[in-house]
């Protein structure tokens, strides 16, 4: 495939996504040694801004997906939270682009940023509570994913599906919403309308974007 990046302005940026399995998360560093790192404080952590970088370009393969910002400020209030919406602009086929809490775009180990230290929730799917002022889970345990699969559903010419999602902090490591470039990377399942025994993917490209994360006044 003949992947293209662009650079997002602003509102939304074109291109396109799927998940996979988890498996337990090690504690890492962040990308920036000077963030807050205490987990044990109940202090208001400083606000953040998070700004959409890039994204990849998924045409070749007859998919538009833009993904807008609906909150960029990460205070005590709100973390970001961004929108993905993907159309199916070929023919009538099986797509992995659902959205609901068990199956979406960006699914368990594909919710983690790269490098290490943020974290995708799906809006139907948060955190029960989170810790003292800061947009991390109150856990203190490692990460485990459901032992489920996703089904491909049939999306006409012209479906839209969107999914929202929340960015939080990686509770599994050191600090607290670290400064830096992140990327957000998954993999788009394509299957025919016809399923047998015999029938095989009709790709499976890999998809992304990147966000910059910058203290905030």
């Amino acid at each position: 495939m003949n992947r293209r990046t662009f650079l997002a302005t602003s509102g939304m940026a074109t291109t396109g996504l799927i998940g996979g399995c988890l498996s337990e998360v090690s504690p890492g560093t962040g990308p920036d040694e000077g963030n807050e790192s205490p987990n044990t404080t109940a202090t208001v952590p400083s606000p953040r801004r998070v700004t959409l970088m890039e994204t990849d370009d998924l045409s070749d393969y007859d998919l538009a997906v833009g993904v807008e910002m609906l909150s960029s400020r990460v205070d005590q209030s709100s973390p970001a939270r961004l929108a993905i919406r993907t159309t199916n602009t070929g023919e009538r086929r099986r797509l992995q682009i659902q959205a609901d809490d068990d199956c979406s775009l960006f699914n368990r180990a594909d919710c983690e940023s790269h490098p290490e230290g943020l974290w995708l929730y799906h809006a139907e799917d948060l955190p029960d509570e989170r810790k003292n002022h800061r947009w991390e889970p109150d856990k203190d345990e490692g990460r485990s994913g459901g032992d489920y699969g996703c089904q491909s559903p049939i999306y006409e010419t012209g479906a839209t599906i969107t999914n929202e999602y929340e960015v939080w902090d990686d509770f599994a490591i050191p600090g607290y919403y670290p400064t830096g470039t992140y990327r957000f990377e998954t993999s788009f399942k394509i299957d025919e309308t016809k399923m047998t025994e015999d029938s095989e993917k009709l790709a499976e490209p890999t998809w992304g974007f990147s966000i910059d994360v910058t203290m905030s006044e």
